[in-house]
């Protein structure tokens, strides 16, 4: 069941503290419960699992405004916009592990829903849902240990036909440009085997270069069209082996093949879970999160790296999103320990946080 929630105003309580080129939002009261980001178009989707409920917030004079809030059954791993309204892929959580994964539609003001995708296996967990043209992209794990990567096409009756693209061991990260399907994996077919990068089209399946384990991938717009940015460098021994490196991966259209740049290789950061592309078609930047800080790094620039945040809750699950505020720069939201916000991330300087007046 989802339903609108009334929603506690809370651009009264911003606290900011500004730096040369960015304002820095001190944490957002009232969101330490939060426990998941998830990043629209214009809007950032946080999953509250203390109030059963999806809280949708919009960049505002330079902080974040709650606009609305949907009660919603279920842990919520990932949000995808469609034109009428949004999709909520849920699936299991610590306190119910069979739960199944559901991908629910709800209209945009929450008064209509519809469950149009449901699967039930062995690990129902959702990687990844994207929209993508017409077609409304998963990657989700069937089995302990294997994933399937497809697409489901849209139509006006429930549930939703699911067309298989790939299935593929440990095939935890996803980025679909055209007809390429890039799949990131953390590990390898077997166990203690580096994981890779592989590309599906055709029909046919390609090993990337990469190096070691791959995390997380995203699209950036070129003027030379579509490029994919890769954090790889993962290794199980995370704590000896693996390096926090972030990777472009190019396509030389003579041959067709694909080369391998690395962009940055951060010693502050021993890897990146999530990419980012910051949503400003001035730029050409990413932003991740690393096990430490979460920065921007320049793909023009030989990998500039900004630091934007340092994390502090280390014991607690953190996240990244990012949205476009009206004026059309970046706003990049990190949850830590609650919600933090910067509404300029062009020019990052280091800021202490603002204590929160009682």
């Amino acid at each position: 069941m989802i339903k609108n929630q009334p929603v506690l105003g809370i651009a009264a309580c911003m606290i900011f503290v500004f730096g040369a080129a960015n304002a820095v939002l001190a944490q957002l009261p009232d969101t330490e419960s939060i426990a998941s980001l998830h990043s629209l178009s214009s809007q950032i989707a946080a999953y509250d699992p203390s109030r059963k409920a999806l809280r949708l917030f919009s960049p505002s004079g330079g902080g974040l405004s709650e606009k609305k809030s949907l009660a919603i059954d279920g842990n919520v791993m990932g949000v995808a916009e469609i034109p009428e309204g949004y999709l909520i892929a849920t699936g299991m959580s610590r306190e119910d592990r069979a739960a199944p994964i559901r991908i629910t539609r709800v209209s945009r003001d929450g008064s209509r829903s519809s469950i149009v995708f449901e699967f039930s296996g062995e690990r129902n967990q959702i990687n990844r849902i994207m929209s993508r043209g017409n077609k409304i992209w998963l990657d989700f794990f069937d089995s302990k240990y294997f994933t399937k990567v497809g697409y489901l096409s849209p139509n006006a009756q429930a549930p939703w036909p699911f067309t298989e693209a790939a299935s593929v061991r440990m095939g935890d990260s996803l980025e679909v440009v055209d007809d390429s399907v890039f799949v990131g994996r953390s590990y390898g077919e077997v166990q203690g085997q580096d994981g890779d990068l592989l590309l599906f089209s055709n029909g046919q399946r390609t090993t990337l270069p990469s190096y070691r384990g791959v995390r997380a991938l995203v699209a950036t717009e070129e003027p030379s069209g579509p490029e994919i940015v890769v954090a790889d460098g993962w290794h199980q021994n995370y704590g000896q082996f693996a390096q926090g490196r972030i990777s472009r991966l190019r396509r030389f259209p003579d041959s067709g093949r694909y080369g391998l740049e690395i962009v940055a290789i951060d010693a502050d950061n021993y890897g990146f879970s999530k990419l980012l592309a910051l949503p400003d078609q001035k730029t050409s930047k990413v932003v991740a999160l690393g096990n430490a800080y979460v920065s921007v790094f320049d793909l023009k620039a030989n990998g500039e790296k900004q630091v934007v945040h340092k994390l502090q809750h280390l014991d607690r699950v953190s996240d990244l999103a990012v949205a476009t505020s009206p004026g059309g720069s970046p706003c990049v939201v990190v949850l830590d320990g609650g919600l933090h916000v910067y509404s300029d991330v062009q020019k990052p300087v280091p800021v202490k946080p603002a204590r929160l007046s009682p």
